[in-house]
């Protein structure tokens, strides 16, 4: 009994001992130093990393339980690294007891990681992977880890941080993960930044199996609409060992993109993906980086990936619809692209509202990062608007890419006139790395070269176009996104001729000083010492001045308090604006002009100043020219009844129009402010106008009149005076208008008037007279003052064919019939021959007169038989007024004689 009680005695104060020294130890400073400096080591070497800091607060080998503060471990090569104010380890002695193996039991509280991205995964992956499989050769294992109010902070290419709670359960059968995630935000360079990330993780794999049981669901908002229109993302994914399913969509689609496969390890599986979306989307998930915010469309992508031991292999086809990038539109693609394992091939064929086909192909190598490029029409391209169009035959573009050089190649352009046949070629190379580029080629005679240099401030463009020498254009930006440039006049010439045929002379440089900025480029444009001819007149520009603004992503043109001077006028614009489509054809237009006493001199004969306001409009589906229009005055040297000169004035303006694709809707009013003075060597007269003119550019139709207020027909004899002219315009008779004219005048005894109706084209002319005389008689008396018949009855044809030549003839000089009598009677102004061949009063043969004009009121007639000499008439007339005439007169028989010619009016 005293034994027994001595030996419990001894136990029971050996335990306390035993305690007392376990406590005194575990609370003993250099023991605890002692034991970090062990730890650390160990855990240096069995996890290849290093402890920074780290410092054991309390041990307690009763409980098993360890704490620590301010833990912080990193990797060697400092390409992660995670901290914790609060440690708490914990070994479960029965646990370890029994399966003879030292369990842990770890504890973090607010634990905070960072790591890089190293080949497409977190580079503390490995450690954290190390950690739960426990370290090799050591009967230690990792029996739980819990983390609390954690965060984890991913660098590199990708910014992600997160806050979460996570617990680790190592089983004897396996892992069990539970993920909780609060909130957590991802920032890329190449993806989408996703923001409010929030949801859960389950993880289970069983010993054994190579692939766990997981099941995930995630809610996440972008900054971009990647599906939808809408920024609230969805993803769903759960494996049952071996399929797989992920599913990614927003709350109006849950299934965008669908992800079925079989995995049967991390190196070895095969999956199948569905997808609808956006391009921007599809361009983030390749990587497209920024590009993808300028880029837009409907994708549907399929792709089948398989990975094993041999490497991955993927076979891919993409059909894109109304796709463009930063609004310039690339039309619909077909896209098929295949990787094995480390070279892309593919071919591509681009449909586009102006080429139904461009077809190419590419190849790329992951790991040389080298590929190439090749693009070629599959038909021939019409340029809209011009009579030029791209070959589809030699047409090329090819490209080297080299992620060393960069991007290098060549194009080949063949271009073809279709009215004429003739054939020109634009090529050249051009090259582009991360921070330059040069582009450069010939078109003809001329050569262009355009560089960029891009750096952190901005990017610096300097461009140029030169022929034999001489540069014709020249601009500069410099990285404060200042732009300078001038644009010799030869250029804009060229092009006017090339895209409407028409050659408008002139000389001079065109000066741009502009800021871009946010892809807008703001300034002003002005001419320096230029002269410019506005064809196809003969007014010229001297000077003009405009602000403009240049939107590049609405491909916007605008222009403000355009100023232009002319030699004789101005024209200004308050505002104009002008839109291209994505292919830079014109979609939208609206120049408003007024026009200020602008003279126009048209084929040299026609002088007219204008003054008023018009506007060149244009949207989708129409094109107006609209204008009002006063002539303020002006002189025309051409016949106004004459078709030819119709045509003549009006081809100038009409004819470039005709040989383009060019053409919109009329509406214009021209009316006079003083009235148009017509002067030709047979008609003096003034004409009042009053034009509307519809229909389009190639089919005007011109209603109005032309009526003429005073005026003269200057015939050869004596001129008869214009009382009633109008001359109607009646679509769409544009060259044959519809004429009434009344012309009188007194020539010696006889009151003469002329009618003319009908159209231009068609004129029905009248002669009447008072007293009667047959129109030759009439017509006879205006060239030669004589209303003897011989003269008609000697040439009627040629007397009517030459009168209606007269009237509406386009000669400007003197007109052939006038020149023939005047110059067959010039020496004898006042004194007529006239021939008679008639047989009178049976006293045959020839017969001569000669009359003599003395003045307007005195008149004179000797009248001679060559066959018989004593056969003489004399006979004088003088005019006291219209209606009183006296006559005396000695006859043939020598008797004389007298008359007294009195008119009564009633």
């Amino acid at each position: 009994m005293i034994r027994f009680d001595f030996f419990s005695r001894f136990l029971i104060a050996a335990f306390i001992g035993t305690c007392l020294a376990i406590i005194i130890t575990q609370n003993d400073d250099r023991f605890k130093k002692s034991c970090e400096k062990k730890i650390k080591q160990i855990f240096e070497e069995t996890f290849s990393c290093r402890v920074q800091e780290g410092k054991i607060e309390s041990i307690n080998f009763f409980t098993g339980r360890v704490i620590g503060k301010n833990i912080k471990i990193c990797a060697l090569d400092d390409s992660w690294f995670w901290q914790a104010p609060l440690l708490e380890l914990k070994i479960p002695w029965l646990f370890s007891i029994i399966n003879k193996k030292i369990g842990l039991e770890i504890f973090l509280k607010k634990l905070e990681a960072h790591s890089q991205l190293l080949k497409g995964e977190p580079s503390i992956v490995n450690h954290i992977r190390s950690m739960i499989d426990g370290p090799v050769g050591m009967p230690v294992v990792l029996k739980s880890l819990s983390l609390s109010e954690a965060t984890f902070q991913l660098d590199n290419e990708i910014d992600f941080n997160s806050s979460f709670n996570l617990s680790i359960d190592n089983r004897d059968d396996g892992v069990k993960i539970a993920c909780t995630l609060i909130d957590g935000n991802l920032l890329s360079k190449k993806f989408a930044d996703l923001s409010e990330i929030s949801g859960s993780c389950i993880i289970e794999k069983e010993t054994g199996q190579s692939v766990p049981i997981f099941a995930c669901n995630l809610k996440c908002k972008t900054d971009r609409a990647l599906f939808n229109d809408t920024t609230q993302l969805i993803i769903n994914a759960k494996s049952d060992g071996e399929n797989v399913i992920a599913v990614l969509g927003n709350l109006i689609n849950p299934s965008c993109m669908c992800a079925k496969g079989i995995v049967r390890s991390i190196y070895d599986y095969s999956f199948t993906i569905d997808a609808s979306m956006p391009v921007a989307s599809l361009a983030t998930l390749v990587g497209a980086g920024e590009h993808a915010r300028y880029c837009k469309g409907a994708g549907l992508v399929t792709a089948k990936i398989n990975q094993d031991a041999s490497g991955c292999f993927i076979d891919s086809s993409a059909h894109i619809k109304e796709a463009s990038y930063n609004n310039l539109s690339l039309g619909s693609i077909d896209l098929t692209a295949k990787l094995n394992d480390t070279r892309w091939q593919g071919n591509f064929s681009l449909a586009t509202p102006i080429a139904s086909q461009l077809s190419g192909s590419f190849g790329f190598d992951q790991q040389t990062k080298i590929g190439s490029f090749e693009c070629a029409l599959a038909e021939i391209v019409p340029i809209e608007g011009t009579q030029w169009q791209i070959e589809s035959e030699g047409t090329r573009i090819t490209c080297n890419y080299d992620n060393d050089r960069g991007l290098e190649g060549s194009y080949l352009v063949r271009l073809k006139n279709r009215i004429d046949d003739t054939a020109r070629e634009i090529s050249g190379t051009l090259y582009a790395d991360s921070s330059a580029g040069t582009l450069q080629g010939f078109l003809d005679e001329a050569s262009y070269c355009a560089q960029f240099v891009a750096n952190p401030a901005g990017i610096i463009i300097d461009g140029s176009c030169k022929i034999k020498d001489k540069e014709l254009i020249k601009i500069y930006c410099s990285e404060d996104k200042i732009v300078q440039g001038e644009i010799d006049y030869q250029i804009i010439r060229n092009v006017l001729k090339e895209i409407f045929n028409v050659s408008v002379k002139g000389e001079g440089k065109i000066a741009l000083s502009a800021q871009y900025k946010n892809g807008l480029i703001e300034g002003a444009i002005k001419m320096i010492n230029g002269t410019i001819q506005l064809a196809p007149t003969y007014n010229f520009v001297k000077n003009f001045n405009a602000e403009i603004a240049l939107d590049f992503a609405r491909r916007a043109f605008y222009l403000k308090n355009v100023v232009i001077d002319l030699l004789e006028g101005s024209i200004k614009t308050e505002r104009a604006a002008i839109i291209l489509d994505s292919w830079g054809r014109l979609r939208f237009m609206h120049i408003p002009c007024v026009l200020e006493r602008v003279f126009f001199n048209i084929e040299k004969e026609c002088f007219i100043v204008i003054s008023g306001n018009s506007l060149f409009y244009k949207n989708d589906d129409q094109t107006t020219i609209y204008g009002r229009l006063v002539l303020d005055k002006g002189q025309l040297k051409k016949n106004i009844f004459s078709l030819i000169t119709s045509r003549q004035h009006i081809a100038p303006f009409k004819t470039p129009f005709e040989k383009t694709a060019f053409d919109g809707d009329l509406d214009i009013a021209l009316m006079t402010r003083k009235p148009l003075s017509i002067k030709t060597s047979f008609l003096d007269t003034d004409a009042a106008l009053d034009w509307k003119v519809k229909g389009t550019v190639k089919e005007p139709l011109v209603t109005g009149k032309i009526l003429l207020s005073r005026g003269l027909l200057n015939f050869p004899y004596k001129p008869l005076f214009i009382t009633q002219g109008k001359i109607f315009f009646v679509p769409p008779h544009l060259f044959d208008p519809e004429i009434t004219l009344i012309a009188k005048g007194r020539v010696r005894h006889y009151d003469l008037t002329l009618r003319i109706g009908g159209s231009v084209e068609h004129p029905h002319i009248n002669f009447e007279s008072t007293p009667p005389l047959t129109e030759e008689q009439i017509i006879t008396l205006l060239l030669i003052g004589s209303e003897s018949g011989s003269l008609s009855l000697i040439m009627p044809t040629l007397i009517m064919n030459n009168v209606q030549h007269l009237l509406f003839g386009p000669e400007q000089s003197i007109s052939k019939l006038e020149s023939y009598f005047k110059s067959l009677l010039a020496p004898l102004k006042n004194i007529r021959i006239v021939p008679s061949f008639t047989d009178q009063s049976a006293r045959g043969g020839l017969r001569g007169a000669i009359e003599i004009d003395v003045n307007d009121q005195l008149h004179g007639l000797v009248q001679k038989n060559f066959s018989q000499l004593e056969d003489t008439k004399f006979e004088v007339e003088y005019y006291f007024s219209d209606d009183i005439t006296l006559r005396a007169i000695k006859d043939e028989h020598g008797d004389l004689g007298g008359e007294l010619e009195v008119k009564w009016k009633f």
